[in-house]
């Protein structure tokens, strides 16, 4: 039988969140342990409850715990432009607090780490809040993770700054600590920058599609990234599509075949005024790797694949066909 996977998920549960977390859930190979919280594309207080929600959307009892508000977090900083008010697009769904669990975050995690020596992936959505100050409080445990996934970074152009992309720069200083810690404690780091995430979207093509074919998901993800997303995402580049950014980090955990082979690397923050927060990269000996390159529809269809029968997976392959 396959060991399954012992997963922590780390995020501010946005649009793309629920897709990357919607893939753990519906793996078969990986055990969800923890849903941490911590704010990021809306405020602590609103995104546990998409955690709640996302949860009981898919039947799956998983304990979700809320982290921290952010070391040092960036005042310009405005998320509902694309997530809407409640994180979910607006979209509403009904939750309870059944799995909420009052301890904080990052005390459960080093619970379940602890518990689990050498086998917990952390799969970190969001900005780096709590695995920054687990590294700080309990910092045997943070040594004792198996690998990080993290979205964020970027070493071209940034969508918050010229320089800077969100989850990173929302919480520079715990950026700074556990990009530090990763290589000094030699915790695997995998780091999906908007270099490599933005190669993979869905387009309004692709949301039609699920509309007509994917079922109570399908229109669920299309209901969330439409209304905001989509239009938001054409006003700003020119096109109707929306980035799967988070997605990435779950698929690679199930599957890198897609990605591409990296060597380690060091990555600093650069305190310049003019580039603050910008990230620094050089070739060097360590845990820590950022990709750069990915098939998107190779992705994409083994995404879908955890939802839906091979018959559905074939008509998207057609549809597809016409588009690409």
């Amino acid at each position: 039988m396959e060991k399954k996977h012992k997963v922590i998920i780390d995020c501010d549960p946005g649009v793309d969140d629920a897709l990357a977390i919607n893939a753990l859930l519906m793996a078969k190979n990986v055990e969800v342990l923890l849903i941490s919280i911590v704010g990021g594309n809306r405020p602590l207080e609103v995104v546990y409850k998409n955690g709640l929600r996302l949860t009981q959307f898919f039947n799956k009892n998983v304990l979700v715990a809320k982290g921290n508000r952010p070391i040092a977090e960036c005042d310009k900083v405005s998320t509902s432009y694309f997530h809407g008010e409640n994180g979910l697009g607006g979209v509403e769904l009904a939750y309870t607090e059944e799995n909420l669990t009052s301890e904080n975050s990052i005390d459960v995690m080093a619970k379940i780490i602890k518990e689990n020596p050498g086998e917990i992936e952390v799969v970190a959505l969001g900005p780096l809040t709590n695995l920054a100050l687990l590294a700080q409080k309990h910092p045997e445990q943070f040594r004792s993770i198996k690998a990080i996934y993290s979205m964020g970074g970027t070493f071209s152009h940034g969508n918050i700054t010229p320089y800077c992309e969100f989850n990173y720069y929302f919480d520079l200083p715990a950026t700074e600590i556990v990009l530090a810690e990763v290589v000094k404690q030699n915790v695997e780091f995998h780091m999906f920058p908007l270099d490599v995430t933005m190669q993979v979207y869905f387009d309004a093509n692709e949301f039609t599609f699920l509309r007509f074919e994917g079922g109570r998901w399908g229109n669920l993800i299309a209901d969330m990234f439409e209304k905001n997303y989509l239009v938001n995402s054409y006003q700003v580049i020119g096109k109707p599509i929306c980035v799967l950014h988070d997605l990435l980090c779950s698929m690679y955990l199930l599957d890198d075949s897609d990605f591409d082979e990296v060597d380690s690397a060091i990555v600093t923050i650069n305190k310049d005024k003019e580039k603050y927060g910008q990230l620094l990269m050089e070739k060097g000996k360590s845990s820590l790797y950022v990709h750069k390159k990915v098939d998107g529809y190779s992705l994409k269809k083994k995404y879908l694949a955890l939802n839906y029968s091979k018959e559905l997976l074939d008509k998207y392959e057609f549809m597809m066909k016409g588009s690409l």
